[in-house]
């Protein structure tokens, strides 16, 4: 078994164990360029250990359209493993541009070629890529459609548990500044 081999099975181990968060989380502002965004990162533990720097983080912009509200919201989860961040997945719930399609490349898992709006980057459907597929410049290029409504930020925080396996995994929502347009 090769280095990349054991990375991706290191990753794949974090990615489908139930994971516990660390700590209480806390929204922060934070500035980028002319936008002002909330985010909020937490590490989180596999059976009271802190493996391979697993951490998950909620980002999206502070002002959002009143009829959007989750606009731009993305939860990505993430693994340090040599010094080298990986991502394990990413779910962006309501993409700030819907109509800029997500391309899928050629894949056996059924993605179809391409996706608009809300979309799951999951590890599994992934990895037949390689390891280059978790690097930050991969970015998870396989993604699926979300079918689900997300209507309450309950709703995103309970498809955030299930699909990240972080059962106990909750956090106040954020305070959004809901623009009329």
């Amino acid at each position: 078994m090769g280095r990349d081999d054991e990375i991706l099975s290191d990753l794949e181990t974090i990615a489908n164990s139930p994971k516990n968060p660390v700590g209480l989380g806390e929204w922060i502002i934070e500035h980028k360029g002319n936008a002002e965004l909330i985010s909020l990162s937490m590490p989180l533990a596999i059976d009271g250990a802190q493996l391979g720097g697993a951490r998950i983080l909620l980002r999206g912009p502070r002002s959002t359209p009143a009829s959007r509200p989750f606009y731009g919201l993305v939860a990505l989860l993430f693994a340090t493993i040599g010094g080298v961040t990986f991502h394990l997945g990413r779910i962006e719930f309501d993409p700030e541009n819907p109509l800029k399609p997500h391309r899928n490349p050629l894949n056996p898992h059924s993605a179809p070629p391409v996706v608009q709006g809300r979309q799951i980057h999951r590890f599994y459907a992934n990895r037949f890529l390689g390891l280059d597929a978790f690097r930050p410049e991969g970015r998870l290029p396989l993604a699926f459609p979300i079918e689900q409504e997300f209507v309450r930020f309950d709703d995103v925080m309970a498809f955030v548990r299930d699909e990240f396996v972080i059962p106990d995994f909750w956090v106040e929502e954020p305070v959004w500044s809901r623009q009329l347009v």
